[in-house]
């Protein structure tokens, strides 16, 4: 966890304020020529994580998912901006898991703290409480200061506020962020989600070069459940945004990790970046192979022309550690698998043994197939 959570919670007020206002801010005594972008996969809460993250033993529950987050911490807030895929709707209570997801506003704010600054709302599950659960996941991260895209209250809201636009160390940055489908629920007007549809697509891409970012990002929900080899549809996806401009891809919905390629342009620089799926951030899936998943961090620099480049992509591999209490309840704890493969964290010989059986999963799909990008072992 960051050492300071009153300095965490400052990150977010100087995002918010960059993307109101139309001239560029620049900090005194930040590095203007660089900026790091970190992503993570879903961030979801299923009964077993609800349950663990009561903090009474009577109803009305009250929920602490700091927690959580209190091993990773450090490297969420590493980076200059933190992007994370926020699975479930902040629809009020009752709460509930898979198959129909409904968490706490507390896990918005959890988030927050751990320091990430956007959250990312369209994927499968953003209807799952229908037309009250937009609404109110839209007005709780604005309550909570926490900039979101990818589903808007109207198309008011979403003409007013899409792409969604921040700006760090004097780079701007356009996001974009999509979902191939919300489980057969419509949207009820006026609510609008962002499915993928590549004409809305290009149009959105030609709106945010009319604001003249320095980096796009997309950010999509796609492909198919539990395969650890990208779909064709999922390839075509990618080449189409590359070609009409975004320069960094995202994936997300497989629940296991995918393949990651920088991609080069003639004269061998690097110019964009395609990860087709970083897998569960944190979840209560049970299978080896969704127990953990990935982040990645992108590193922008100025160049000396005033471009922005990509200078380097690397991911790192994180694992949901699940101790169990003195209360005699499951906790959930992320850990940076990297660390404890070098005995940071006190896992019992079952618990090192799944770990490592996902470690050597991830990496045989990641290390076979990667173009370009390496793992980040801190």
């Amino acid at each position: 966890m960051k050492k300071d959570k009153k300095l965490m919670r400052m990150k977010l007020p100087v995002l918010v304020l960059m993307l109101s206002c139309a001239c560029c801010y620049q900090l005194a005594g930040q590095d203007t020529s660089r900026v790091s972008v970190f992503f993570a996969g879903d961030i979801m809460q299923h009964e077993s994580q609800l349950i663990s993250a009561r903090t009474d033993t009577v109803a009305p529950y009250s929920y602490d998912f700091d927690s959580w987050f209190m091993f990773v911490g450090e490297d969420i807030s590493a980076s200059d901006v933190a992007i994370g895929n926020l699975e479930v709707p902040l629809g009020g209570p009752p709460y509930s898991g898979y198959p129909r997801f409904c968490a706490p506003d507390e896990l918005a704010s959890s988030a927050r703290d751990a320091g990430f600054d956007i959250l990312l709302l369209a994927n499968n599950h953003c209807l799952d409480r229908f037309k009250r659960g937009v609404v109110r996941t839209v007005r709780t991260l604005d309550s909570l200061k926490i900039p979101h895209t990818g589903v808007f209250a109207d198309t008011v809201s979403r003409d007013a506020s899409y792409p969604l636009l921040f700006e760090k160390n004097g780079m701007k940055f356009a996001l974009l962020n999509y979902t191939y489908g919300t489980n057969g629920i419509a949207a009820t007007a006026p609510n609008f989600i962002n499915t993928i549809d590549t004409a809305q697509i290009k149009k959105d891409i030609d709106k945010a070069k009319a604001s003249c970012p320095d980096i796009i990002i997309a950010c999509m929900h796609w492909g198919v459940e539990y395969r650890f080899m990208p779909e064709e549809s999922q390839r075509r996806c990618a080449d189409f945004l590359l070609r009409h401009g975004v320069q960094v891809v995202i994936g997300s919905h497989p629940h296991v990790v995918q393949p990651m390629e920088m991609r080069y342009g003639p004269d061998g620089k690097a110019n964009g970046v395609v990860v087709y799926s970083l897998g569960n951030y944190i979840s209560g899936q049970k299978t080896i192979d969704t127990q953990g998943g990935a982040w990645v961090k992108v590193d922008f620099v100025r160049a000396k022309d005033g471009r922005a480049e990509i200078e380097n992509c690397s991911y790192g591999l994180v694992w949901v550690w699940k101790p169990t209490g003195p209360d005699g309840r499951v906790k959930f704890r992320l850990i940076p698998v990297a660390k404890a493969e070098r005995g940071f964290f006190p896992l019992s010989a079952p618990e090192k043994a799944r770990m490592d059986a996902f470690a050597r999963n991830a990496r045989n799909v990641l290390e076979k197939n990667n173009i370009g990008i390496k793992e980040y072992k801190n």
